[in-house]
């Protein structure tokens, strides 16, 4: 283990605080299997002896990740490792030792992140582990992510119709059937017309919209955790990176309490 210089060190103010920014990175660090994940990295990552030392590879994923948990930039995420001793320390960056990875080191990372072959990630334990999941990143800029039913339910069949809408479509029926056939309509429907009450419509709709808050709460984590409420890069290829592995951790953030222990 290196040794901390004092530029890592913590400042001589006697109160403090976790803020709920450490606490996040404590809770995603413990989910995270990062000493399987650089094993299969480290093969495609580039080595020593042609040009310019490389950044370790396990700063430039963590700063990897750091980007799509708190929506920077690449610009931004330099500048943020300057400005949060939490993020240094979640990093492994000591500036007592070498400045932190500029952004232009950070863009090609991420470009790399995008173009590897195969990247992937399994997490759980042994035989009696109810727990595995597995993201990829391929050329073709894929990523899923899967766990075991205790977890998610099995993915619809592609030959099955998904859910759709809700009650800001009511009356667009014949616009939606147009747009996607195949798909179901999960529209609330009104249950009260003049002075008549349809009970069997007024059962429908709970169970409706219990269907579309499973369908839209990883957009939620997306939008209000990780801040992502724009595209940053031109082009789709990026955005389409970008959104793989925003979601494939997405999955992660939502199951890091069971994956924790597996990792300790």
């Amino acid at each position: 283990m290196r040794q901390l210089t004092l530029a890592s060190q913590g400042s001589f103010e006697r109160y403090g605080k976790q803020t709920r920014r450490e606490k996040f990175i404590a809770e995603m660090h413990g989910a995270m299997p990062w000493a399987d994940l650089e094993s299969r990295i480290e093969s495609y990552y580039p080595k020593q002896g042609n040009g310019q030392p490389p950044v370790g590879l396990s700063i430039m994923l963590r700063i990897y990740f750091l980007q799509h948990w708190f929506n920077l930039s690449d610009p931004a995420a330099e500048e943020a490792l300057y400005d949060s001793p939490a993020l240094r320390r979640f990093a492994g960056v000591d500036l007592g030792r070498a400045a932190p990875p500029d952004e232009t080191t950070i863009l090609n990372f991420r470009r790399f992140a995008g173009a590897a072959r195969s990247v992937r990630s399994h997490a759980g334990g042994g035989r009696r582990s109810t727990t595995t999941w597995r993201i990829v990143a391929s050329a073709s800029a894929r990523a899923r992510s899967w766990t075991r039913p205790s977890f998610m339910r099995p993915r619809r069949p592609r030959t099955q119709p998904a859910p759709a809408t809700h009650g800001a479509y009511q009356g667009q029926g014949e616009s939606l059937r147009k747009a996607a056939p195949s798909a179901q309509d999960m529209t609330s429907r009104r249950t009260r017309y003049k002075q008549i009450v349809d009970q069997l419509q007024r059962r429908k709709n709970p169970t409706k919209a219990r269907v579309r808050a499973k369908v839209q709460h990883p957009f939620r984590i997306l939008k209000r955790v990780f801040g992502f409420v724009k595209v940053r890069f031109r082009g789709l290829k990026k955005n389409h990176d970008h959104l793989c592995a925003a979601f494939a951790l997405v999955n992660l953030y939502h199951h890091r309490r069971r994956l924790a222990p597996l990792q300790a």
